[in-house]
């Protein structure tokens, strides 16, 4: 007979099983399963069954034999428990009992040694950090967890304490939540769940800013052969029909949606990449190294820098490495640079050193004067208020932009 047909009509219980491991857990089950039964009492306290009176009634005689039954379901259950290697070491003992309290000794330990077990569990404890890689999900189950541990050993440990605890493990990027917690929340009353609610929350507008961020950040690559960007919103004028399959660096194939032009800001002003192929599933915008060598652009890779030259040799931009990636801000990019005929949109004159400005174009003045200098005069001659008309006018088909990021135009 199992323990379960055992124990009457809640067949639907299955008897925990213990196989020598997480013993402090399996205690806490196995008191509830016996408890259910009504059988916890002749474990704990070794019950006695009362013999019977003389000439007992049909119903005493009943409750005997109940009381009788429970005793040896409580034994039934406890082996039913145990896995063969644990059970033939206990198998010779003859009370609930004894072998309850002979598994305790076994596998709890002295008071000693449960002592030594928390002291370890409550070091981990304080020593705990939540690592940049965890998500909070992650790191509280393994909070929670390391704290039932602990409560398992006899530490009473309050909610609030946990609490705590968790704001002073959180990595740096939740410094300015865990103060806002701090001084918008009362601590001892506010539940771990909350608090891990708040925090995920929390990095789920994290992860929107930088989603919005990534938009205007490109990544130099020399595994595809077109530039390509992730966001339709970036997209001035998009030809849904040019759609194509692009296979990337890592062997990985991707579908184009379109091919059109990209605007882009820059501390100069906007500008234009052309022939660029739309695809959403990108996880950020790629400056296609192969694009820039066509038009006789240059990068060399030194340490952790990767350096752009025009045709020239002159250095239009380093970007530094990050996350194994050379990522392009172009509105962060500085303009401290020469500029060549390459670098101008049409009509403009190309200037190469500063001594070719006047004192109004080096000091970065507004001319209110006459006495332009050439440059200026050009310039100003030329000038068009639609940048996407200068640029769809250009024959040569090739605009780089300020920091030396070619666009090319198949027409």
């Amino acid at each position: 007979m199992s323990a379960d047909m055992a124990a009457g009509s809640n067949v639907g219980l299955h008897v925990p099983q213990f196989y020598g491991e997480n013993y402090q857990i399996w205690t806490v089950k196995m008191k509830s399963y016996l408890k259910v039964f009504g059988l916890w009492e002749y474990v704990a306290e070794d019950k006695q069954v009362p013999p019977l009176r003389a000439n007992p009634t049909i119903a005493q005689i009943k409750q005997h034999e109940d009381e009788k039954m429970k005793k040896d379901k409580a034994m039934t259950c406890l082996h039913s428990a145990l896995s063969d290697l644990i059970f033939t070491s206990i198998m010779h003992l003859e009370t609930s009992k004894s072998i309850w309290d002979e598994l305790k000794n076994r596998f709890e330990g002295s008071v000693r040694v449960k002592s030594v077990k928390l002291l370890t569990l409550k070091r981990e404890f304080e020593n705990l950090k939540m690592k940049d890689s965890e998500t909070v999900k992650d790191y509280s189950s393994k909070l929670s967890e390391l704290v039932n541990q602990m409560r398992l050993y006899g530490d009473v440990v309050e909610d609030y304490k946990v609490v705590e605890m968790m704001l002073v493990s959180l990595p740096n990027k939740f410094e300015v939540k865990v103060a806002a917690i701090e001084e918008s929340c009362d601590l001892r009353a506010l539940a771990v769940s909350e608090m891990v609610s708040k925090l995920d929350k929390h990095l789920f507008m994290m992860s929107q800013a930088c989603m919005v961020a990534s938009t205007k950040i490109w990544y130099v690559d020399s595994g595809c052969t077109s530039h390509m960007a992730r966001d339709e919103g970036m997209f001035t004028t998009l030809d849904r029909n040019a759609t194509t399959t692009v296979k990337l660096g890592n062997s990985d194939s991707v579908k184009a949606a379109g091919k059109g032009k990209v605007l882009i800001q820059t501390k100069s002003g906007p500008k234009i990449i052309d022939n660029v192929l739309y695809i959403s599933d990108l996880a950020q915008n790629l400056l296609s190294v192969v694009q820039l060598l066509k038009r006789g652009y240059s990068l060399v890779f030194e340490g952790n820098l990767c350096i752009i030259l025009d045709s020239k040799k002159f250095e239009i931009v380093r970007v530094r490495m990050h996350n194994n990636g050379f990522p392009i801000d172009f509105n962060q990019v500085k303009q401290n640079f020469s500029m060549s005929k390459h670098d101008m949109v049409r009509d403009m004159q190309a200037i190469s050193h500063t001594y070719d400005l006047c004192d109004a174009c080096q000091l970065g003045d507004v001319h209110k004067i006459e006495g332009l200098c050439k440059s200026c005069q050009i310039g100003k001659l030329h000038r068009k208020s639609n940048m996407n008309e200068v640029l769809d006018e250009d024959s040569s088909n090739e605009y780089v932009m300020d920091n030396g990021t070619v666009a090319e135009s198949d027409s």
